[in-house]
């Protein structure tokens, strides 16, 4: 945790901005959004806007009193609009209560209680913010967080809405809970620690809105959408309705999502986030506050795809760094040294590390510096630059402090060097200054380039053992400042792009043979293509990994020939659906919409799938992959998109050819749900346009008819013509 220096409390003026108002509603009825409710808490210092609906007819007044006890502390009016709505303006107000809110009108009134005053953050993101504290399964790291008492100053805003809004919502769906031992278990786990570090320093009271969503990717955060558009659903349901309230700032944490975005467009689409969000709230100055992806090296065998996938999140990480250093009021929590060093597989530590409360502590610290001008050690050591001499590399950071130092006594770890074939080997690292390290390796006779905790090079092909368990090595870092604080990931290679990683053999497609009601019919022996084009015929030993919810059963096998390093995979999905949004054929064209008669590098080709949803709201996952002559996946497109209820569109995704793409490659398109579940058959394409249905059968696997549209069962590893 860093070290405070001194405190200084800014009280910065707002600025006024119009935003959505509440709900229309009867004439006679004063109806409050969900927003303003008992145990709000009001940003201080900016002025104050309150609104809602009813109350009287077009022109009326409504009018709002603060009042501390019976004493009117503050107060404005409102006029009711030809829609039915109304808002009202005050002066900002400073650190107080718990005070009244009466709104009246017509002889009506409605009350408003246990209100503060105090700071205010909106807390967004995926899944990793919206995380619980109860979604903790570690006791240990739970316990750490949950408070023992009731804290009256921190105040939490249970933020429901649906994501798939596709115009500005005016509302959203949530309450205002005072924090305490029964109320912040389902809250997010990194956005309270932040709130309860930020009151522990302020002295005020803090309150937090989380409007985080899992598995959401960056274009639904940018908002607003037109109306129809699918592209800011997140923003409009969830954002969208916040902007007529004054806050401090943001509080971020997201990207697993666009993990495979480069360095650059990571950082554009960060870019545009904080952009639309200042705007949005008519700031340009609002602290955004992000976590930098903690190390996430869990590599599986993705069926779907028929590749390794390595879940890496090393290039999100230079886009955020980039982001960090060229924006202003703009922080960065580094989490690299939050996960596990290593833990058998369990998805929560892949992409859930359970220490959320350094995390938290970690942007309240940010906070501090960013939007209350407290001269705080915020940043861990960041890099500045290189020199060589012969075969040692030494390398120069900012932000050490006191000096650079490791958190066991022992020499820095996770470095690796390379000369300039981009061969990357572990590095030697010695600390030869206040804020120097020396890098040599026998391996590299003349460095040039340096990486610190970049999974992909750290991690070659070697993480399944003999039980056929994913393991997870995450980089045991070590390396911090004097106030320990890690050093943020970097390396000097901007050429650095992600490779999917394969084995030396190429499992075949075989006949999985699984019975719904009966026991599992594994081969014995497998085929296996050689690189040289031969076929080998290995004795395998299955290890089956299989789960249960109330909607899906699903069983994944893991074959390891004997002799080889090959993982032989298999899976079957079957998942009770609701009818399938997908109303026609997927289509894959060139960019412009015409026939693809030739596959050449670099040549943009796009996916459409025409969808008419009249069941309930879904979000689709659309792949648009191409791959080698020799079934090596070379480029891959995804793209998460919400689907609203009775709605009707076409979604499409494009992708650039990789280099190497020629007419011996050929490309497949589908879409799923998030959790891979198949929306509609997938479409492959060749130059000679040679369409195949794979995956989706209306019998089970013992030759017994089901209806589609009760269940639709996937076995990743049959291809049907």
């Amino acid at each position: 945790m860093a070290i405070l220096k001194k405190t200084v409390l800014f009280l910065l003026a707002g600025v006024f901005c119009l935003g959505c108002v509440g709900q229309v509603s009867a004439a006679s009825d004063l109806i409050l959004p969900d927003l303003i409710s008992d145990n709000m808490l009001i940003q201080q210092a900016k002025p104050v806007r309150l609104w809602g609906s009813g109350g009287g007819t077009t022109g009326e007044t409504v009018t709002a009193e603060i009042k501390d006890g019976n004493t009117v502390i503050n107060s404005g009016s409102g006029k009711i609009d030809a829609n039915g709505k109304w808002q009202i303006e005050m002066p900002a107000m400073f650190v107080g209560g718990p005070y009244t809110v009466t709104f009246s009108a017509n002889g009506k009134n409605k009350t408003v209680s246990n209100v503060l005053v105090g700071e205010l953050w909106v807390q967004g993101g995926q899944s990793n913010m919206e995380r619980t504290v109860n979604g903790i399964s570690n006791s240990e790291y739970k316990n750490e967080i949950l408070p023992k008492e009731t804290k009256n100053e921190i105040r939490l805003f249970y933020n429901n809405a649906n994501i798939t809004q596709t115009t500005a919502a005016d509302d959203l769906d949530g309450k205002w809970v005072i924090a305490g031992p029964s109320t912040v278990g389902g809250y997010s786990a990194v956005g309270y620690s932040a709130l309860e570090e930020l009151h522990n320093q302020l002295g005020v009271p803090v309150g937090g809105i989380c409007n985080a969503i899992g598995g959401v990717g960056m274009d639904s955060f940018y908002g607003p959408s037109t109306p129809g558009g699918t592209g800011a659903g997140s923003y409009n349901a969830k954002t969208a309705p916040l902007t007529n309230f004054n806050i401090r700032g943001v509080m971020w944490y997201q990207g697993e999502a666009n993990r495979n975005e480069s360095a650059d467009g990571f950082a554009t689409k960060l870019e545009k986030i904080i952009t639309t969000w200042r705007n949005g709230w008519n700031d340009p100055d609002m602290p955004f506050i992000y976590v930098q992806l903690p190390a996430s090296p869990m590599r599986y065998w993705a069926s779907w795809l028929n590749a390794y996938i390595v879940e890496d999140f090393s290039t999100a990480r230079l886009g955020q760094t980039k982001i960090y250093q060229s924006m202003d009021k703009v922080g960065m929590a580094v989490s690299i040294d939050c996960a596990p060093v290593h833990s058998e597989k369990d998805g929560e530590d892949a992409l859930h590390p359970w220490n959320k409360k350094p995390i938290g502590q970690r942007l309240a610290c940010s906070a501090l510096a960013l939007a209350y001008g407290q001269d705080v050690v915020y940043s861990g050591p960041m890099y500045l630059s290189k020199s060589v001499d012969g075969n040692a590399m030494t390398l120069t950071f900012s932000n050490v402090e006191d000096g650079l130092k490791t958190t066991d006594g022992k020499a820095p770890r996770c470095f690796y060097i390379a000369g300039s074939d981009k061969k990357y080997y572990e590095a030697a690292a010695e600390i030869v200054g206040k804020n120097q390290l020396k890098l040599t390796s026998s391996q590299v006779a003349s460095p040039v380039h340096v990486a610190y905790s970049m999974e992909k090079i750290m991690y070659p092909y070697k993480d399944y053992n003999d039980q056929g368990a994913v393991i997870h090595t995450y980089p045991d870092v070590n390396l911090i400042n004097s106030v320990g604080l890690p050093v943020s990931p970097f390396m000097t290679d901007v050429s650095y792009t992600h490779k999917e990683v394969k084995p030396s053999y190429l499992a075949g497609f075989y006949n999985l043979t699984v019975g719904l009601n009966s026991s599992y019919q594994l081969p014995e022996t497998v085929e296996l293509t050689k690189p040289d084009g031969t076929i080998e015929v290995k004795k395998v030993t299955w290890s089956i990994d299989d789960f249960n919810t109330k909607t899906e059963k699903s069983y994944i096998f893991y074959g390891f020939p004997e002799g080889t390093d090959c993982i032989v995979p298999a899976a079957v999905k079957v998942k009770k659906l609701e009818e399938s949004p997908v109303s026609g054929d997927i289509t894959i064209t060139n960019a412009d919409g015409s026939a693809v008669n030739n596959l050449t590098a670099n040549a943009k080709i796009k996916m459409n799938v025409p969808i008419q949803n009249q069941a309930t709201a879904k979000t689709a996952r659309l792949t648009l992959a191409v791959y080698s002559a020799d079934n090596r996946l070379t480029g891959v497109k995804t793209l998460m998109a919400p689907i609203p209820a009775n709605s009707t569109q076409s979604l499409s995704v494009e992708l650039t050819l990789p280099a190497g793409t020629d007419n011996t490659c050929r490309v497949k398109a589908f879409i799923t749900d998030p959790n891979l579940a198949p929306y509609a058959p997938a479409r492959e394409l060749t130059v000679k346009d040679r369409v195949v249905l794979i995956g989706i059968t209306e019998e089970d696997f013992d030759g017994n008819k089901v209806p589609v549209s009760i269940y639709e069962i996937y076995d990743f590893n049959t291809e049907e013509e």
